[in-house]
């Protein structure tokens, strides 16, 4: 891109509708396009497609993907709309090219899906980015988007620009030669195809309910959250607490003034001590937080897909922590099918409360090894805090994966949680 400042511009009568058509000078061959409506007013919401370059489909038609249909749909919705952009980046093969996309092609053709094949090529599964599409529609002094996507990531980067954005489902019927690249899309690049929304969090973990988190309910109500992010704040509960009428009325106090945040989540993480107690835990833990709709199950007892089967039963939301020592639940179906079912996210904790950081090599295998078995609701800890979150940040943008993150230990002062450190911990997450 060497200048954003004068576009060519002409109209452009098309089966789908008029528009303006605005391009970019850059080097040839590359130059990013822009298709808007023609009576474009940006002080209302703007329905916008940010599109990626995509020969075989946009151009000859192939079935192999959704793009071609992605794209003509798009266009419908935003000619019908009289206020939209149509926005074509040059990114063709999510980045790689086209040389190396046909090469994916024949990797796919032996049996490797469209994630394995990019990697084993030297690329990231996506290494699409959107810092041009932040200059089109600042430019054209757009600020409310209704953003035509089924990828949670572009919700992520577009937002992180400062856009306030609304995500618009363009669903496109599968065929027989595209079911399965849907199907990777949305296993392993966490598509959603319809209305669903799919969240991740930002937690914070703590033990006692009297430590003062006004600060932090304040922070988390004046912020400018990403909209498919909430903020857990969880509080740890046994046997032993439960059992004890004035810490439970103390746990309440606490949860009901994190319900009280509209992006806030209370979140009970129930420690089993005593498997024996276990399921009659967790159903007065439903009983004595009733407004609670979250529960995370610390649990490494023989009995835990019964445990977690009964968590679902009670709670629409379920985090399942995963450690070294617990890995190999992933190899167990009923686990996995019990995952899926209750989408549940998978909390990879290895360091339990310790603060010990894990390596970006370590997180990339796990989260290599969950993907592969179509979990995608999956969280990190261990060692986060502000000026500590590379680990977090780096996979996020390698995968293009929104990770749910919890920290700890590292947010205490004194082994009490520090609200100032749990801000600051927050506070990067939302602008870094």
């Amino acid at each position: 891109m060497t200048d954003m400042k004068e576009p060519a511009s002409a109209s452009l009568p098309t089966r789908f509708g008029n528009f303006q058509m605005r391009v970019w000078p850059a080097e040839k061959g590359s130059e990013p396009v822009a298709l808007l409506t023609p009576e474009l007013d940006p002080a209302k919401p703007v329905l916008v497609r940010i599109h990626s370059e995509c020969l075989t489909g946009d151009g000859f038609g192939s079935l192999r993907c959704d793009c071609c249909d992605q794209k003509e749909e798009a266009l419908r919705q935003i000619s019908a709309s009289g206020n939209g952009v149509f926005i074509y980046l040059r990114q063709e093969g999510r980045g790689m090219g086209l040389f190396d996309k046909i090469r994916s092609y024949k990797l796919q053709e032996e049996g490797i899906d469209t994630h394995q094949a990019n990697i084993l090529l030297g690329h990231e599964p996506d290494s699409r980015e959107y810092s041009v599409a932040k200059e089109i529609l600042t430019q054209l002094g757009i600020r409310d988007i209704r953003l035509l996507t089924n990828n949670p990531s572009k919700v992520s980067e577009v937002s992180g620009f400062g856009f306030n954005v609304e995500r618009a489902p363009i669903v496109i019927p599968p065929n027989e030669h595209n079911e399965r690249y849907l199907q990777i899309k949305q296993e392993k690049f966490k598509h959603a195809f319809g209305e669903q929304q799919h969240y991740f969090y930002y937690g914070i973990s703590y033990s006692d309910p009297a430590t003062p988190i006004d600060g932090i309910l304040s922070f988390v109500r004046s912020a400018r959250l990403h909209p498919l992010a909430k903020i857990h704040i969880g509080l740890y509960v046994d046997h032993a607490v439960l059992s004890d009428p004035e810490r439970t009325a103390a746990i309440r106090a606490a949860f009901d003034k994190i319900g009280a945040e509209k992006h806030a989540l209370a979140v009970p993480h129930y420690n089993v001590v005593d498997p024996e107690h276990a399921q009659a835990d967790i159903q007065a833990i439903k009983e004595l937080f009733p407004a609670v709709t979250c529960i995370q199950l610390n649990d490494d007892s023989e009995q835990y897909l019964q445990n977690l089967n009964k968590a679902g039963e009670l709670f629409p939301t379920l985090i399942a922590p995963l450690s070294d020592g617990t890995s190999d639940r992933l190899d167990n179906p009923e686990f996995r099918s019990l995952i899926l079912e209750r989408n549940a996210f998978i909390l990879l904790d290895s360091s339990k409360g310790t603060g010990t950081a894990e390596s970006a090599e370590s997180l990339h295998e796990k989260i290599s090894r969950c993907l592969d078995q179509g979990l995608n609701n999956i969280g990190l800890a261990g060692g986060f805090q502000a000026g500590a979150l590379g680990s977090y940040v780096a996979a996020r943008n390698y995968y293009k994966i929104d990770f749910s993150i919890d920290a700890e230990s590292r947010l205490q002062t004194g082994g009490v949680l520090d609200p100032d450190k749990a801000i600051a911990y927050l506070s990067e997450l939302m602008h870094e």
